[in-house]
């Protein structure tokens, strides 16, 4: 949506951490694609990147999803596995003790 509407530079690595030259330090992430997504394998290259980085990564690609099928969560059983799975990996996080 920030993209739509021209915010920041197009390859800003704070709007877009994928275009950042050193991950490391990020918090854990959280990748999820779809098999039929045409931009699949950009979102698998970043979580290898952040992997490589050491940062906390879990990838998901779900068989026969399509780009945004997490956005139509209430349509399909994937989506709404999708959904079900980044909240209790969100629940896990949260429920670790903060380390500083």
């Amino acid at each position: 949506e920030l993209a739509d509407r021209g915010v920041g530079a197009p390859h800003d690595a704070y709007r877009i951490p994928a275009y950042a030259v050193d991950l490391s330090g990020l918090p854990p992430g959280i990748v999820v694609t779809g098999e039929c997504d045409p931009i699949r394998d950009w979102g698998e290259r970043y979580a290898a990147r952040l992997r490589d980085a050491r940062v906390q990564t879990t990838l998901t690609r779900y068989p026969g999803m399509y780009h945004g099928f997490l956005m139509r969560s209430d349509g399909t059983a994937r989506g709404r596995l999708a959904i079900a799975e980044i909240g209790a990996l969100l629940r896990a996080k949260f429920a670790q003790p903060v380390r500083f």
